[in-house]
């Protein structure tokens, strides 16, 4: 076999690959986004804008005028040799009232006592994972934990930490506290389910759920070891019938 048709089949290959994942990947993150089009067109977004006192955070005493706290388990253990990972969000809570200043002079009351996080990852799973928001506190191992958050976490029955590291098999928690004041910018939507909310916009919400994938790395990398084998077998297979 030439040199010349077997570089054609692996430029062939590696288009053919290649475009086909990228197609293939990118209709799947468009029909996820598709899945939220309802929700997010009946979501308020703007800017927090209230005069009412603000009250304590309940984790961190930080002044605020509403408030939402999860918590997430990180496992990692050994299954048969194979090392596995698992995220868990074990408790969720919000509280607080605020105006929502949505421009144009529109305003809204927000109540918060019911509102729950939405993270367009946590829509799809990567590998049979669910993948959460980065958290903003981990701990661990218990006896590192600070008293107020061992407290927090004691108090609602809720497990402690046993590692001291992201890479130690073991259980670490993640706390993450988003604390919302005048200033602060996020989106509200009402369903039959209750309040879901994010900080930032709608649009941010979208562009970072795209942000997580990465479609073209993906594309080029089965390209490149398709073409490579397709290469390998034009080479190859005509040897056999030779024989």
């Amino acid at each position: 076999m030439s040199g010349t048709v077997i570089l054609v089949v692996c430029i062939v290959a590696f288009f053919g690959a290649g475009g086909l994942t990228f197609v293939i990947e990118r209709r799947a993150i468009e029909q996820k986004l598709a899945a939220w089009s309802g929700l997010f067109a009946g979501a308020r977004e703007g800017v927090v804008k209230d005069d009412r006192p603000p009250f304590a955070a309940p984790l961190s005493g930080r002044p605020a005028l509403a408030v939402h706290i999860e918590v997430i388990l990180k496992e990692r253990h050994n299954d048969g040799g194979v090392e596995q990972t698992t995220f868990q969000r074990v408790f969720e809570t919000a509280m607080g009232r605020f105006a929502l200043d949505q421009g144009g002079g529109r305003e809204g009351e927000v109540d918060f006592s019911d509102a729950r996080i939405h993270r367009m990852a946590d829509a799809g799973s990567i590998f049979g994972v669910t993948i959460f928001a980065p958290s903003t506190s981990m701990f661990g191992p218990a006896g590192y934990v600070p008293p107020h958050l061992h407290h927090f976490l004691a108090e609602r029955g809720l497990p402690l930490p046993t590692v001291d590291s992201l890479f130690t098999p073991g259980r670490g928690v993640m706390i993450n506290e988003r604390v919302l004041v005048p200033g602060s910018r996020c989106w509200v939507a009402t369903t039959d389910a209750g309040v879901r909310f994010d900080l930032g916009t709608t649009a941010e919400a979208v562009s970072g759920y795209r942000k997580r994938f990465t479609t073209v790395w993906n594309a080029f990398t089965v390209a490149l070891i398709v073409s490579i084998v397709a290469g390998m077998l034009t080479a190859l297979v005509p040897q056999f019938f030779r024989k």
